[in-house]
């Protein structure tokens, strides 16, 4: 009997140490292939590696407008292309990814992570920080720059100027299109409206600290007295720019 009771105890002590052994082993691959986000210097440091590589997983329209050099196209919105472009790296490599602000890139890592690639890096906050940080890109090469001297020349246009700085590309920035055009519609007899395009204006984004887009800035007499980022109401909008030229 005592031999009996003995051996369950002995059988159930091994079937726990086989799950603890079983969560561990889970642990450690989940660890393994962790996705991490890395900062603007420690993704250009990756550049380096001869052994990384490198994802854009933007629309073709944005990697055309500028990309990080030695990135390769992988849309992360079409999801047979991403996979024939993801099915062609090596798992065993580390693998940097961004996209626009750090959205879609962190997608694509989860998806990457899925798939078993060992390291997994993606750059926080996207090219958009990348460019904020005066990091070169590729493509583009055509588009004449507004310098930040330009820049100041066009806000003595009028005593308020409210400037939007996106992209024809960005879904955020064309779902805040209609509201911005009622904001011109409304504020026309006190404000002027300027749009930058943030997706080639690099000097731009690097002056003005630009890290997401839309951004939206009103300045008064050439001094800025109100910012925004992302989408907003309407009604929010409003009642921001009445507050500031009220």
């Amino acid at each position: 009997m005592k031999n009996t009771f003995l051996l369950v105890i002995f059988e159930a002590m091994k079937k726990m140490l086989s799950l603890l052994f079983c969560c561990y082993l889970l642990f450690v691959h989940n660890a393994c292939v962790q996705s991490q986000t890395v900062d603007v210097e420690a993704f250009q440091k990756g550049l380096q590696n001869k052994n990384a590589q490198f994802l854009d997983v933007r629309s073709a329209e944005e990697f055309a407008s500028g990309h990080i050099k030695g990135a390769m196209l992988a849309t992360i919105q079409d999801g047979e292309e991403f996979n024939r472009r993801i099915n062609a790296l090596d798992k065993n490599k580390p693998v940097y990814v961004y996209c626009l602000s750090g959205g879609r890139s962190k997608r694509a890592a989860a998806i990457l992570r899925k798939e078993g690639f060992a390291e997994v890096n993606e750059l926080e906050g996207g090219i958009t920080a990348w460019r904020a940080e005066g990091k070169e890109v590729e493509g583009n090469n055509n588009t004449v720059q507004i310098t930040p001297a330009a820049y100041q020349e066009m806000l003595k246009a009028a005593t308020y100027v409210l400037v939007d700085i996106g992209a024809p590309w960005c879904p955020p920035c064309r779902k805040m299109e209609p509201v911005y055009k009622k904001m011109q519609q409304q504020f026309s007899n006190k404000i002027h409206f300027i749009k930058v395009d943030g997706g080639v204006q690099t000097l731009i984004i690097q002056d003005q600290q630009v890290l997401h887009m839309p951004t939206f800035i009103l300045y008064k007499e050439g001094k800025e007295v109100w910012r925004a980022e992302g989408i907003l109401e309407e009604q929010e909008m409003e009642a921001a720019i009445k507050k500031q030229i009220n």
